[in-house]
């Protein structure tokens, strides 16, 4: 008799956000290694509801509505009242002096701001998630009397609501639980400080300390994040593991030139602390002193890369006059972007200030065959993965550090091809499928 999964996961096929790819390949895997999988997620948009429900490749996916929230609306309409009332005070006949009008706006700006941080962090609680929440809690309890039964529940986050969900399921079924970690699931200090109360703070991290004590195993996405959930949040070192996100499809081969000039390329979204800034500034510098050219080096980056916390890159690079070098192509289709980068000797890869997690670009990247460059601190998991399976080089995310391995390069020139090789035989392992593969063993343990 076939064992019986429910996976929980707020992005799954076929939404396109980077976090969906993990737990639809997952369940693919699950699938074809015998289990029956259910898939409860989000609902998307009516036409891609219908590719959920018709596709039988990934399981019975069920589609749940969520509410944009309460939250939401209703501080856009506190704010529009703001807005009136201020303008209204402003255009008032009546005099008023100087003080006590720094006094009025001192105490209304006062309490705007202890107002704002409540309606911030309750945002945070009460968002759109929430409704999808309390609305797939309804689908469970409507499996639980049409007596369905589940031998395990496979939680995948974020969000950290998937986890919350399947705390429920796996009481309401007697189930084994498997939470599956992509991100850490707090992250203080890259929360804006005006949703941090100690109401939330309390909430979330009691939550968390729940989800780790009644799980019965816990997978993450790299060694830094199974470090810190052993030593600091007590996990024992025999319940979790490490499963890398991996790449998808075939290993592809080279179409590049091993003549100069050398060519780098980016694809994907400049965002968050991806700071492209020092890498600008090292090609800047050994233009100047003469180190290369346009002739020897070119660097392309594709997807939305024109600006960066609010730098137009575009006229950064123009006014540092390296505008021949480094080029800026814009959006391409999936399949043009796939033949464009096996074109490319190398791949870059932005990485800082993550220590305890490994982009999901990092394993895309290697089913091509150019040599990646990783900027990621010493230290970090992304440069020891790198580092430690030599797939690539890693330079630190400052201006000497980048030039120094810019310089070596493009020395090396022609040497691309034997590196790309050297990194072929390093794939297989990383390949999605024999990473969910070690997934599908732990479940087939837990359940036997």
């Amino acid at each position: 008799m076939k064992k019986r999964v429910l996976l929980i996961s707020y992005h799954f096929y076929p939404d396109r956000a980077v976090g969906a790819k993990r737990p639809t390949q997952l369940a693919k895997t699950l699938i074809s290694e015998g289990w029956e999988v259910d898939v409860l997620t989000k609902q998307l948009d009516p036409k891609s509801k219908k590719e959920q429900v018709a596709s039988g490749e990934y399981g019975r996916i069920i589609p749940v509505y969520q509410h944009p929230g309460l939250i939401n609306p209703t501080w856009r309409l506190l704010k529009r009242i703001r807005n009136r009332i201020k303008n209204s005070s402003e255009t008032e006949s009546q005099p008023k002096t100087e003080n006590s009008t720094d006094i009025n706006n001192s105490l209304f700006e006062s309490n705007v701001s202890t107002f704002r941080r409540v309606i911030f962090s309750l945002q945070s609680i009460l968002s759109e998630t929430k409704s999808w929440v309390a609305l797939s809690l309804l689908y469970l309890l409507a499996f639980k009397l049409k007596g369905v039964k589940y031998d395990l529940v496979i939680s995948s986050s974020p969000t950290d609501s998937a986890h919350f969900l399947a705390l429920l399921a796996k009481k309401l079924f007697s189930s084994s639980w498997i939470v599956d970690i992509r991100d850490p699931l707090i992250l203080w200090d890259e929360v804006d400080k005006e949703t941090v109360t100690k109401f939330r703070t309390k909430f979330e991290e009691r939550m968390e300390k729940n989800y780790y004590r009644n799980s019965d195993y816990i997978t993450v996405t790299s060694p830094g994040l199974q470090r810190e959930l052993i030593d600091k949040k007590s996990v024992p070192s025999s319940n979790i593991k490490t499963i890398y996100n991996g790449y998808d499809g075939r290993a592809l081969e080279p179409t590049f030139s091993d003549s100069l000039p050398i060519k780098f390329v980016f694809a994907g979204n400049l965002y968050f602390k991806r700071n492209p800034v020092p890498l600008f500034e090292a090609v800047k510098r050994l233009k100047r002193i003469g180190v290369f050219d346009s002739s020897s080096i070119n660097i392309d980056f594709y997807g939305d890369c024109n600006s960066w916390n609010g730098i137009d890159l575009e006229k950064w690079v123009e006014k540092n006059n390296i505008e021949d070098i480094i080029n800026f192509k814009g959006f391409v289709e999936p399949q043009e972007l796939e033949s464009l980068l096996c074109k490319y000797h190398v791949l870059l890869n932005f990485s800082q200030f993550q220590p305890k997690q490994i982009p999901a670009k990092t394993f895309d990247y290697l089913r091509y065959p150019g040599e990646m460059l990783v900027i990621a601190e010493s230290g970090s998991d992304t440069e020891r993965l790198v580092t430690e399976n030599q797939l690539g080089v890693v330079a630190a995310p400052d201006v000497d550090s980048i030039s120094a391995v810019l310089e070596t390069i493009i020395e090396q020139g022609g040497d691309t091809e034997r590196k790309a090789k050297k990194v072929q035989m390093k794939r297989d392992e990383f390949a999605r499928e024999n990473q969910n593969r070690i997934f599908a063993e732990i479940a087939m343990r837990l359940v036997s």
